[in-house]
Parts: C-alpha cells; structure tokens; sequence
C-alpha cells in the first residue's frame, strides 16, 4: 500500500501540466500529463512506471519497484557529431626512474584539437594538436604505469576508444632525495607581486624546486633560476611560499622550506610626468624621449600634448599607458620646430582626465651644435705625426663639414667636405707636414657646410713641435776654432731617432747665411759629416757658424753653440806695429801664405785708414813667405798712423792688415 501512495502522488503532480503519456501492467495503468515528449522509464515484475521529463537524472530501484525521473533541458542537436580518429603509433622514448616520456602521431582530421592524457587513471594536463608528446614525470621505479588516450575535436566531439600503453620504470639507483634550497628571501615589496629568491641545493643531481604559493602548485623552477615571482596577489595581505626540491632520479625531499611575507597596500591612482621634466635640451632632427609613471588604473590610453609657453604645439592622441607602472614614447623633433626653451609636456588619460600631469619645469629645444672634442687644447702633436681631430654633434647638422687648422687666428689649412660622421660624433685625421711652422698657438674650427652658424672652435690651444725623439747636433765648429782660408776642413754632427736622410748644411755669417750645402747624406750610426777646402773667397771674420737642418722635417735642425773664426791665407808680418821709418830708407814688407792663394798680390800703405799707396802686382813668393821692399820718398807725410794691407791680386777676400801703427819720420 506505501508503494502505490508513492507513485500515486506522484503521478498527481505529473497531472498538473496535461496527459501526455500512459502505462499499464497486469496491476495498474497510469496516465499523467507532462510538459513534452521524451524521458525515459522503468519496471520491475509488479510496477511500470514511465515519465516524460526531457532526460534521465536519477533513479531509485528495490526488487519490487524501480522509479525513474528527470527535467526538461532544451537541447542543441551540434551540425558536427563525428569525433576525430585516435592516435597512432603511441611509443614511450625514454627508460629512466622517474618519468616516461611518450610520443604519437596526431590524428589527420582537420577538426582535430587536442588530447585527453591519464597516468595510471589520473587525468592530467591536455596535450594540444601538433605537442605530440607528454611526458610523465614523479612516477615510481621499477614500476608498471600506463598512459591512456581519447581525442577530441573542436566541435567537443569525443573519441570513446582508449589508446592506452603500459611501461615499466627503470629500477632506481638513486633513493637520496637533493638538498632543501637555503636563504629563502623576498626581494620585493609590491602590492600585487612579491619576487622570493634562494640558493639552490649543491648536489649534482638537482633537478628542480616544486614551488606553491598559498597551497597552489605552480610551474616548476629549474635549477639554476633560483627565484619565483608570484604575480595577480591581493595587496596588504600574507601570502606563503612553499618549496621542496627534486633530483634528476625524481627523489622529492619532503621537508618543506616556506615563507611568508606580506604585500604592499594598494596604490593610489596616479600619473606622472618622468621626462622630460625640466632642464633639458633636445635638438631639432633627434628624438625627444617622453615618458611617465603610474600607479592604480589610470587607464589603458594616453594623450600627449607638447606645449610651448602657453600654447599647445602638437597632441599625440591614444598613445598605450605602457605596463608595470611606467610608459614611454619617442618622437623625432622636426627641423621646422620653433627654437626656444620653453617647452613642456602633458601627459593625460583619455579615459579620465582628472589623471594628468605636465613637465616640473621647462626644457628647450635648439638647433643643431657641434662640439670639438681632440684636439681642445694643451696638446702636443708632432712634425711629421699624425693629427687626430675628432667632435661631437647633436641634431642633424648635415652630412658634412669643414674643418678649418689655426695659427694664431689666421687659418693656416682648411680641409672641406669632411664627413659628419656617425651616430652622434665624427672623426678625421691628417699627417702634419714637416713645413707646417712649429708653434703652441694652434686650434681648429669644425663647421657645418649646412649650417654655418654650426660651428665650434678648440677652447684652448695646442702645440705642434718636433718630435722629442728624433734631433741633430752641431759638433764642430760649435765656436772658437780658426779657420784658414784655403785649409781643409769637416763639419760634423750627431743625430738620433729619425730626422730624415739628409740634411743642408748652411754657413752663416752674422745674421745671413753665406752659402748652403744641399741635400748632404744625414749619415750613419747617429753620426754624420761632410769635408770641404775653406773658400780663397770667403770673407775674413769671427762670426761665423755653420747650422744643420733636415731636408725632409726642417724642424730637426742645430746651429754651433757660438762663432768661430776664418782667417786669412795671407798674413803680414812686418811693419806689424811699433816699427819707426825715416824717409829715404827701405820700407821692408814680409808677409806668410798658406795654400795657393794666387801668384801675386797688392801691397797698400794706409795712413789713417786711408789709402795711401798701392803697390800692384808683386810677387806672392815662395815657400809660404814674400817679401817686397820700397825706399820711402822724402815728401811722404809724416806719421805715426800707418800700417800696410797684403791682398792676393786673385782672390780679394785673402788679405791682411798689420795688426798696428808703424811710424814714418823725417829721414
């Protein structure tokens, strides 16, 4: 009696939406009235009972009764109701302790989307189309595991037929688990994130760290990585980390090393200008970096306005607000820009626009300059060496430039056309010639064949000298020595470095130079002379010296420290001075002679320095003496101021005057 109260209060609560259905057995018929068509059933050998509810939901059966019941579910018949074909060629690669690796041949349905893995019956992570493997880790050795498969398309479409594999693991030498990791810290101190970093195990067969944040497993951490950054974390909240370490065997050391820190509470909402913020120069060509800060959520969008005083020059609308708390943008500052050093910027959400913020102070944008870098003074370059010139530029000053060499402030060089250079700096280098004037009052000047105003100038000056390595050195005559004219003589000197071949040999008298000696060998082991015959010719004197100069670097160059002499190849001996002559008695003239100073010579008697007799044509004499005698005529003058000059008659420059006054007087 309690079965048929049950199913008849069931069946009037069926009735309540219309007759859509009946049943009977040998005991009882039951009609009742349900929503629509469809359900199921059931019996036993004394009840039927059958419902239309729309699907199957649950039942409850005995030996004598079974009752079924469901609800109405409106359903989607798919267009595609074929799932994709199984894998193939399913095959592990690997024989190891602690993991199976297993691989397959996709499917070739075009519909095909991925794979349905379990380990020993645990579903795990599904493997997508074209992944082709997965590989089981953590599994015990010298065990049996068995990986089962089903496909499925991407309509949801699922392969009912298993394709399954069983293997063994490889029996297990190693059982050690590794090292728990050491100094466990964080090093953040963020209101979503906290960054936790540590030292890894020493044992050679450390694999990796399981780590699990707030009890959640994460991805593993190699080894070697050495820290986790735990990101999407509530602000001003604990949170923990929790790490055991892994060998290459699979051995997990259970002690767990955790820690928990704290986040940061929640910023604000803000934006901030970080640059340009005030004092800076950019230049017309070249980029103007802009960029900001952020906190909370501003919003995903920007604008930017460049102002100039109290105008707006250009807005750049839309621009990404960047990510992590920070955004940049970059511009390239066209040549036409206004100059001036009144320029901001504006930073401003164009979701809100309460969040903006503009430049702390003015920065300005120039035209483009030139700066010398080498040489800018108190440098030395050499004669001969090279000199490096190099600068630096901003903007866009052109392709090319000149570069114009000083001495003093007149251009001594201009060097036109010379390459910019490259990426902000430019470089050009010419060998000074050994004629440039040696000095300390050098600059150069770099100008833009562009952009003239784009000039600049060394600040300070440099040197050019000789090389301090490289020197000649007068030996002889370096002063004092006497020289006779028609004698054989050497000049000589020392060198060192590398002055060059040759060398001219100049012979001063004074201030002028009476004759030069070109292109004479500079010689050889730091030494080197030149022979010659003092000239008939040359003048009598004691202000003589002879100076050495490099034909190829003539700053290489050394003169005798002081004068030496040439004497005469003639030389009076009587009257020399003192001497007392009476008129009408002999005047005995004798003189020296070196050399071939000709074959004859003029005899003058000077009084008071002038002439007051010539005696022409004598014979020069022989053996290296003359003599020539004269009978002083009664109407001479009479004095104590005379002297007599001996010239060769062939070379006037070879005479000699008595070296003092000799008397006439009355006979």
């Amino acid at each position: 009696m309690i079965r048929q109260i049950i199913v008849w209060t069931l069946v009037g609560l069926l009735c309540l939406t219309g007759i859509a259905s009946a049943m009977s057995s040998a005991n009882y018929a039951i009609n009742w009235n349900v929503i629509g068509g469809g359900g199921g059933g059931g019996s036993s050998s004394l009840y039927k009972i059958q419902a239309t509810f729309g699907l199957l939901a649950g039942f409850s059966s005995s030996t004598n009764y079974r009752l079924q019941g469901g609800f109405w579910q409106m359903m989607n018949t798919p267009s595609d109701t074929t799932p994709p074909a199984s894998i193939r060629d399913l095959h592990n690669t690997t024989y190891a302790g602690s993991y199976i690796n297993w691989s397959w041949t996709d499917p070739t349905d075009s519909d095909f989307s991925h794979v349905l893995v379990y380990i020993d019956s645990v579903p795990k992570p599904n493997v997508s189309k074209g992944t082709r493997s997965y590989n089981a880790t953590g599994l015990t050795a010298n065990a049996d595991h068995t990986i089962s498969t089903r496909t499925v398309d991407t309509s949801g479409n699922v392969n009912m037929t298993w394709v399954n594999q069983t293997r063994r693991t490889a029996l297990s030498s190693d059982t050690t688990p590794p090292a728990s990791i050491r100094d466990l810290h964080n090093t953040t101190y963020a209101g979503s994130y906290i960054n936790w970093s540590w030292t890894d195990p020493t044992d050679s067969d450390f694999s990796h760290v399981l780590v699990y944040i707030d009890s959640v497993p994460k991805p593993n951490v190699p080894k070697g990585t050495r820290y986790y950054n735990a990101t999407g974390l509530t602000a001003n909240a604990d949170h923990t980390i929790s790490t055991r370490t892994v060998d290459t065997s699979g051995n997990v050391n259970m002690t767990w090393v955790n820690q928990t820190r704290r986040t940061a509470p929640s910023l604000a909402t803000s934006l901030v200008m970080a640059s340009p913020n005030g004092g800076e120069t950019f230049y017309l060509g070249a980029t103007l970096p802009i960029s900001w800060t952020y906190t909370g959520s501003p919003g995903t969008m920007v604008n930017i306005e460049v102002l100039k005083g109290a105008g707006t020059m250009a807005t750049i609308p839309g621009v990404p607000i960047g990510s992590g708390g920070s955004g940049r943008y970059n511009v390239t500052i066209p040549s036409s820009t206004p100059l001036g050093g009144d320029y901001w910027v504006r930073v401003t959400s164009t979701s809100n626009p309460t969040y903006t913020d503009t430049s702390d102070g003015s920065f300005t944008i120039s035209g483009p300059t030139i700066t010398i870098t080498v040489p800018n003074g108190d440098e030395t370059f050499y004669l001969g060496n090279t000199l490096p010139m190099s600068w630096t530029y901003n903007g866009n000053p052109g392709t090319t430039v000149n570069i114009v060499v000083l001495k003093g402030s007149a251009p001594l060089k201009t060097l036109s056309g010379i390459p910019l250079g490259s990426g902000g700096s430019g470089s050009f280098s010419v060998t000074i010639p050994s004629s440039s004037p040696m000095g300390n009052d050098y600059q150069i000047r770099v100008t833009s064949t562009s952009y003239p105003t784009c000039t600049d100038t060394s600040d300070g000056f440099f040197t050019i000298a000789a090389d301090s390595t490289s020197s000649i050195t007068v030996i002889r005559p370096n002063g004092g020595e006497n020289w006779v004219q028609g004698s054989d003589q050497t000049f000589r000197w020392t060198y060192t470095g590398a002055p060059g071949s040759t060398v001219n040999i100049a012979i001063l008298k004074g201030t002028s130079t009476l004759a030069t000696i070109p292109g004479v060998a500079i010689g050889s082991g730091g030494a080197g002379e030149f022979g010659l015959k003092i000239p008939y010719t040359i003048p009598v004197g004691n202000d003589y010296q002879i100076k050495v100069t490099s034909t190829s670097n003539p700053a290489y160059t050394d003169t005798s420290n002081s004068s030496f002499s040439i004497s005469p190849a003639i030389t009076v001996v009587s009257p020399n001075g003192g001497e007392t002559y009476p008129t009408g008695t002999p005047l005995i003239m004798n003189w020296t002679y070196s050399g071939t100073p000709g074959t004859a010579v003029n005899i003058d008697v000077m009084k008071g320095g002038a002439t007051l007799k010539t005696l022409p044509g004598i014979p020069l004499g022989s053996g290296g003496s003359g003599s020539f005698s004269v009978t002083i005529p009664s109407t001479t003058p009479l004095g104590s101021d005379y002297q007599i000059r001996v010239t060769s008659s062939s070379y006037p420059a070879c005479t000699d005057m008595s070296n003092g006054l000799f008397t006439i007087s009355s006979g």
